[in-house]
């Protein structure tokens, strides 16, 4: 408190000393300072605690105050190149075209030969690869008539021509050698092909193509498996065997026994 204003005020009614002696209490009396570390209020209180136990919030808020202030401290921005578009440029982008047909071979663990086909319509059991088709290469087993026997020839002298052409030319012995055996494969396969039409054949063809297209899942329903299979029967002793064969025909005359008497009372 400034005595000297006071007294100014007052007209100097009253001297500084007797200033001194009216205010002495007010003189004396000190305002109480807050304990350091102490805080002044429940609120701050609970605002000190729950800063003591969550430090990184207490960095936050502490960066939260300097917003809005008369003199923000805030972190310089990175200088960073915003990027004009939102595409990578001037990147080496693998190249995903397909490449090149070349013909080349395989052969896999089973002994099956692929052959590596030019792209086109694949078939079945065919493998679609990038610039081709890997197709499996027929083998002779696989066919079961004469005419299938005589084309598979024919295909493999046809590309036995064709590798001794591209590797020896056109006039080396090789060459000339695989084109005859080319044509003799083509009369192989025009005879067969007279041969297998004949009534024997058609016939065959046609109950072939009976059991599979109409009838297959009645014959599927047909079709049953022993219980044992017959390989049992290498285990027997020559006395088993005998046995097991008196057996057998004993229940083949009573199956003509019975077809005999059943005959005999429809004729009746």
């Amino acid at each position: 408190m400034d005595l000297s204003k006071l007294q100014a005020e007052c007209d100097g009614l009253f001297t500084i000393e007797e200033l001194q002696e009216i205010f002495r209490p007010e003189l004396d009396t000190k305002p109480e300072q807050p304990t350091p570390g102490k805080p002044d209020s429940d609120c701050e209180m609970i605002c000190a605690e729950f800063l003591a136990l969550n430090p990184y919030e207490s960095h936050l808020l502490a960066e939260l105050a300097k917003v809005g202030s008369e003199e923000p401290q805030a972190a310089p921005e990175p200088e960073t190149e915003k990027p004009e578009t939102l595409f990578i440029k001037d990147v080496a982008w693998p190249d995903f075209s397909e490449p090149p047909y070349q013909h080349r071979t395989k052969k896999d663990r089973r002994g099956i030969i692929w052959d590596f086909l030019p792209p086109g319509q694949p078939m079945t059991g065919d493998i679609v690869d990038y610039g081709g088709i890997w197709r499996p290469r027929p083998n002779i087993t696989m066919c079961k008539s004469r005419y299938d026997r005589a084309v598979f020839t024919r295909i493999e002298a046809e590309r036995a021509y064709n590798d001794a052409l591209r590797v020896y030319g056109p006039d080396a012995v090789e060459t000339i050698e695989a084109k005859r055996a080319l044509e003799a494969a083509w009369v192989a396969q025009s005879t067969a092909m007279k041969e297998a039409d004949t009534k024997q054949v058609r016939e065959r063809d046609r109950i072939d193509l009976w059991r599979k297209e109409r009838s297959a899942e009645y014959n599927a329903k047909r079709r049953k498996k022993r219980e044992t299979p017959n390989s049992d029967l290498t285990g027997m002793s020559p006395e088993e065997m005998a046995e097991h064969i008196r057996a057998r025909e004993r229940e083949k005359k009573r199956r003509q026994r019975a077809a005999a008497k059943a005959a005999k009372a429809n004729s009746k």
